[in-house]
């Protein structure tokens, strides 16, 4: 069951356990000219009711955020509760960019993630998918509080 947003956003579909391994294998095929350094992770949540391109333009200032303070991006988009139950649906994609500051080309790394109802199994992945002793900053946009819940 494909999600209207992941499917708008770029990036490659993929099953969830495979997610990690593919930003490992982006990196290895961007090579020594692409500099990775996080500074933090940033959790973009999307509600059930927002539009594939209200997403997009959100990812896409996520992405100039991640362009000046380097960051591993997460977006979170929720099922309607009609499909809470649906399967979790993932895609990755890394972004790069020229920085003329530092004379070379610098990626931002995105790890999207489809999902009905939060589950304990959503809290162990989204926890396995963040960027260990670095802050987590949440987007949270067009979000319920019922949505919310279960997240606080």
């Amino acid at each position: 069951m494909a999600h209207p947003i992941l499917d708008n956003l770029s990036g490659f579909p993929l099953k969830v356990s495979e997610a990690l391994h593919a930003l490992d294998k982006a990196w290895a095929e961007e090579g020594e000219e692409a500099s990775r350094a996080s500074q933090m992770n940033l959790i973009l949540m999307f509600g059930a009711t927002v539009t594939p391109a209200d997403a997009q333009a959100r990812f896409d200032e996520a992405v100039l955020f991640a362009q000046r303070y380097p960051c591993r991006v997460i977006v979170l988009a929720a099922r309607p509760a009609s499909e809470a139950n649906a399967p979790l649906e993932a895609k990755v994609n890394v972004v790069c960019f020229f920085d003329p500051n530092r004379r070379g080309k610098r990626c931002c790394e995105a790890l999207m993630l489809a999902h009905g109802k939060p589950t304990n199994e959503l809290e162990s992945l989204v926890s396995t998918w963040l960027e260990g002793d670095l802050p987590v900053n949440v987007w949270a946009h067009g979000v319920t509080d019922e949505e919310m819940e279960p997240w606080l």
